[in-house]
């Protein structure tokens, strides 16, 4: 478990955020180098907190693996990059990936090795990635085609492989290459992958068992940490540690031998660990090819401002005889370069590599990988129009993502509201009455209200996970989810759709249950959805349970460019697709935008679609969206959007009118296909059997805080002769159920389906599927002890989970 003091660390980090915000715009931000840019400085500050993590701690926060970060992470900020870089992503060996494998490259053809920083605790970060390709992509074209590019992907000391287990695995993947013929091998390596290129020049003189070694012919070194261990004096005047402290994201009180100790298996005084060794260099030590023959390269850069500059200058005087540690006094530069102490320029020579030498002016640690990244998207937009860009066309300047930066600055902002609601609480006077006893669904219900109030173009810049990592690898993780248990757990159906329950001897007639998550049709599915989605199944009776198969399907967003009606095609082919295969009992269920995608098909299906498909059997509804464009008229005193303003996570000025339009394209979102609760509703619309025909069912629950609630229920009256919207005055329940009120059922009959509409006392939208998910621990806690639980052993503290239960269970035959 991570430490009390890893936990206030992490959460901080919001706080400091703010404080770094409220700094530069009262001009006293700490970080000069970046002064004029606020992205920049809410990065450091994040990744100066990040770096203060000890090692075992920084366990929890590298989670993602590099195969990840290639082909989901990075795919997902740059859509086409897989397709302009040759063998992207795809496995070398199994301690490599290659980020570029030219397919024709001869056995002199360069190979680099790209060894990321991170301090050997924490994973490559897609700025890594991304300013790595932005080098690759402004070189001469020549030179383009004939570089391949390999990352090692080496194991974390956070997860229990010490130093120098990372050594083996790269002489592994760079012994692979050497017997299989190639002679030009580069090794690149920024902060601790710095490290361990140099490190690895050592070793292959200690350790290789071949008669010629072939030493890797470039050395391309970004801030590389080349003193594990800093001096006792590091931390005085006059030296980098002491005058960086407040500029840098690296600290010395985190870079020092008690903070460090549990990384190391080995001598840290040993320059294949440490080159900077102590008490003093040997210069007999670097007496290797790589620092002495003419026919090497390295290439070293290091920052003005950052705490490892004394330490990288004192390690290339003492290996390659640049004399700046001991003769200029860096920090006065006023951020102007200086060819004679900024940059080391040296052709190959006698007993002497070529060399190329920067310390860029207030430059801070490993700036060029974290904080010019956004190159890339430059020199992709440029490619797109046809275009190419060339190193010689880049000057000191990059421009950054500005609506990225205003994400975070929205983000920023939180934690003041978080504290007020934690004090609120505390004080007894919560801030949403719905949770007034429950601290953690009301911190949650306050970051919900904050994501859902972003523009609609900010959204693309939310970080997301795949529905199938979701299904496959959290859920197991964070919420017990047994696969073996589950049949069919996490197979894939169709490209568009995943299995969470595949029952094996189905019938054409036994239910399938397509689930349609919530989100506005611009976010991700959260892991508590499916966990919801999960409970439901679980509550069931067996016979039941034994009969209904749930798939997930797995739409894309129109944060990501899939505008709207691109999620009602992926569904129409999925459930097409199941009709075709003779399954004739399908039902629909969706939450939020899931269940306007729902409703929005069966009218897909009456007016558009060929009509041998057959009608849902049963729609399940929770906060379904069914008003996309609410117009001003919402916005008045008796009005739902009105009165819960403060109680709901929906809220008006984020949905009104024209604010989502871009989500939709050219689609007329008049048409109820989109919009079914478009006004004046036409209940000649709505002449759909899966409403009117007394075989079909339909379940609805809404909350009676919710904002949605008034445009469901005038929905329900319009379509389904539900009188509740007419006849009934929400508001003042006190939170307490009365069934009068609060349900209305209808056994189906000549021009009815069966039809059960709840309004949860308090409830606000989507309770179900992220409010009620803590049910899950429950049912894992009585299936360990050996029993079952039904929908009817719950309480209504989870009033949604519970009837929609009890809904299925009746349906279901």
């Amino acid at each position: 478990m991570i430490s009390a003091s890893g936990f206030l660390t992490l959460v901080s980090i919001p706080l400091q955020i703010l404080v770094v915000i409220f700094k530069y715009y009262a001009g006293t931000v700490p970080y000069r180098k970046y002064r004029n840019d606020l992205h920049q400085c809410i990065k450091m500050t994040v990744f100066r907190t990040a770096l203060s993590l000890t090692n075992k701690d920084c366990y929890y926060i590298a989670l993602l693996s590099n195969r990840f970060i290639l082909n989901k992470v990075m795919k997902w900020k740059h859509k086409t990059i897989a397709d302009r870089l040759p063998g992207y992503g795809e496995r070398y060996d199994a301690n490599s990936l290659w980020w570029v494998k030219q397919p024709n490259r001869s056995k002199d053809d360069p190979i680099m090795i790209y060894i990321h920083g991170g301090g050997y605790m924490l994973q490559t970060e897609a700025p890594q990635v991304e300013s790595m390709l932005a080098m690759y992509k402004l070189l001469d074209e020549d030179k383009k085609k004939r570089l391949s590019i390999l990352a090692l992907d080496y194991k974390l000391t956070s997860h229990g492989y010490k130093i120098p287990y990372q050594m083996g695995q790269l002489h592994e993947t760079y012994s692979r290459l050497v017997n299989a013929g190639h002679t030009h091998i580069i090794l690149a390596g920024d902060s601790a992958g710095g490290n361990l290129s140099i490190g690895y020049t050592q070793y292959l003189r200690r350790y290789s068992t071949e008669s010629s070694i072939l030493y890797p012919k470039t050395l391309l070194l970004l801030s590389p940490w080349v003193n594990i261990v800093p001096h006792e004096d590091a931390f005085t005047p006059s030296k980098s540690f002491f005058d960086n402290d407040g500029y840098d994201m690296i600290r010395h009180k985190i870079f020092n031998e008690a903070a460090l100790r549990d990384m190391f298996d080995i001598d840290v005084n040993d320059p294949m660990i440490s080159p900077v060794t102590h008490p003093a260099m040997k210069r007999e030590d670097w007496d290797l090819p790589n620092y002495r023959d003419p026919s090497y390269n390295i290439f070293v850069l290091c920052g003005e401002d950052e705490a490892f500059r004394d330490d990288i200058l004192r390690w290339a005087e003492g290996a390659l005889d640049v004399p700046f540690f001991s003769t200029v006094k860096y920090g006065n530069s006023n951020q102007q370069f200086n060819l004679k102490t900024h940059s080391h320029l040296r052709k190959g020579g006698p007993n002497h590599c070529r060399l190329d030498l920067y310390i860029e002016p207030w430059g801070v640690h490993d700036a060029a990988l974290f904080f010019e990244n956004h190159l890339l998207k430059r020199i992709l937009k440029v490619e797109k129009s046809g275009g190419s860009v060339s190193f010689r066309e880049i000057d000191d300047e990059f421009f950054g993502l500005r609506r990225a930066a205003a994400t975070i600055c929205n983000l920023a902002t939180l934690p003041f509201r978080l504290l007020w609601v934690t004090i609120s609480y505390y004080l007894g006077y919560p801030a949403f009455r719905r949770y007034h006893d429950d601290l953690i669904s009301l911190l949650k219900l306050t970051v919900f209200r904050d994501i859902l109030a972003y523009p609609f173009s900010d959204y693309q810049y939310i970080p997301s996970l795949s529905n199938d990592y979701i299904i496959n690898s959290v859920l197991p993780l964070v919420f017990r989810i047994e696969p073996s248990v589950i049949p069919g757990y996490g197979t894939r159906h169709d490209k568009n759709s995943i299995w969470l329950v595949k029952q094996p001897d189905r019938k054409p007639s036994d239910p399938i249950l397509i689930y349609l998550h919530g989100g506005g049709y611009f976010l991700q599915t959260t892991p508590t959805q499916p966990v919801s989605m999960l409970a439901i199944y679980k509550l069931l009776d067996p016979g039941v349970q034994s009969k209904l198969s749930i798939l997930y399907l797995d739409y894309k967003l129109t944060s990501r460019g899939f505008y709207v009606p691109h999620q009602l095609g992926q569904l129409h082919e999925t459930y097409e697709a199941l009709v075709d295969a003779g399954n004739t009992n399908i039902m629909l269920c969706g939450d939020s935008a899931g269940g306007n995608l729902a409703v929005g098909y069966t009218q897909y299906l009456k007016k558009v679609a060929s009509r041998h498909l057959v009608q849902p059997t049963a729609l399940v509804l929770i906060s379904p969206w069914l008003d996309i464009k609410p117009s001003d008229e919402n916005w008045q005193p008796s009005r739902s959007y009105y009165e819960n303003e403060k109680r709901d996570m929906i809220r008006f000025g984020a949905f009104k009118g024209d604010m989502l339009k871009e989500g939709f394209g050219s689609v007329d979102r008049s048409d109820p296909i989109y919009c079914p609760a478009q006004h004046p509703i036409d209940k000649a619309d709505w002449n759909i059997e899966c409403y009117k025909d007394a075989n079909h069912s339909l379940f609805m629950v809404l909350g009676e805080d919710e904002s949605f609630r008034d445009e469901d229920l005038k929905w329900a009256e319009a379509v389904l002769d539900v009188p509740l919207f007419s006849s009934v005055r929400y508001g003042d329940s006190k939170g307490k159920y009365d069934s009068q009120i609060h349900h209305f059922h209808r056994d189906g009959d000549a021009t009815h389906c069966r039809t059960d509409v709840y309004i949860e006392p308090w409830g606000i939208h989507d309770a179900v599927f992220f409010f009620e998910n803590p049910v899950m621990g429950e049912i894992n806690a009585a299936e360990a002890k050996g029993v079952k639980l039904r929908y009817d052993d719950l309480d209504d503290k989870y009033f949604g989970i519970k009837r929609a239960a009890k809904f299925l269970n009746d349906i279901i035959e």
